[in-house]
């Protein structure tokens, strides 16, 4: 049986030379702050944190399968899914735009105590274009399986609190010190890569045992 505790991510990876560029900043903001924070590859979530249970009919069953087996071959289901809709759409490219007005921030949840939320601690904001609008919308019917008018169909719901934006993070932690005065914004890019990830646990200290299911080529 499925466990709505295993949860999937769509993510748009940058190309090069944004990519390389990109890793060598998250290296030093983790050797500057001279901790054990995690690596993990730069990319901008486009849907994040979604339990394999709602991209899965509850009915579907996977003979033979122990229990790991049947998640990956539900993930792998839920990739073609993605894909096939970005293909019919014929999405060739999804347009990042930072919005520089903003610069680099951190999401503080109210009564923190100073403490930010460990996955927005340092990040840029990206612009509300049709492009990443478009392609998020396209994804999100690709994901779930339910029609519920409860969800309203509303793309802004994946914007998460207490930012409540689309962003870039270059690290991940839980300390306010995470933003260097000299750190500014990506150069806007194109993705042409997307990748669906195991998210789960959804914790900092989980981030190591994050694991990707496959990517999606776009324009290709």
């Amino acid at each position: 049986m499925l466990s709505p505790s295993r949860r999937l991510s769509v993510w748009l990876i940058p190309p090069e030379p944004a990519y390389s560029h990109l890793a060598a900043v998250q290296r030093d903001l983790i050797e500057r702050h001279q901790s054990n924070l995690p690596c993990f590859p730069p990319h901008v979530t486009l849907i994040g944190g979604v339990p394999i249970t709602e991209c899965v009919p509850l009915g579907e069953t996977f003979a033979n399968s122990s229990e790991d087996e049947a998640h990956e071959e539900a993930a792998r289901l839920v990739l073609k899914r993605v894909e096939r809709s970005l293909v019919m759409a014929r999405q060739e490219g999804i347009e990042c735009e930072f919005d520089r007005s903003k610069g680099i921030v951190s999401g503080r949840p109210a009564n923190a105590r100073g403490r930010v939320k460990w996955n927005q601690s340092c990040v840029a904001i990206l612009k509300r274009n049709l492009s990443f609008v478009n392609a998020m919308k396209i994804v999100d019917e690709a994901l779930y399986t339910s029609t519920d008018g409860d969800r309203l169909r509303s793309a802004e719901r994946h914007f998460r609190p207490p930012l409540g934006e689309p962003h870039y993070s270059f690290v991940y932690g839980n300390d306010p010190p995470l933003i260097p005065e000299t750190l500014e914004c990506p150069d806007d890019f194109v993705c042409q890569e997307v990748s669906l990830w195991w998210t789960h646990p959804p914790t900092l200290d989980g981030v190591s045992q994050w694991k990707e299911v496959g990517t999606i080529k776009l324009g290709s």
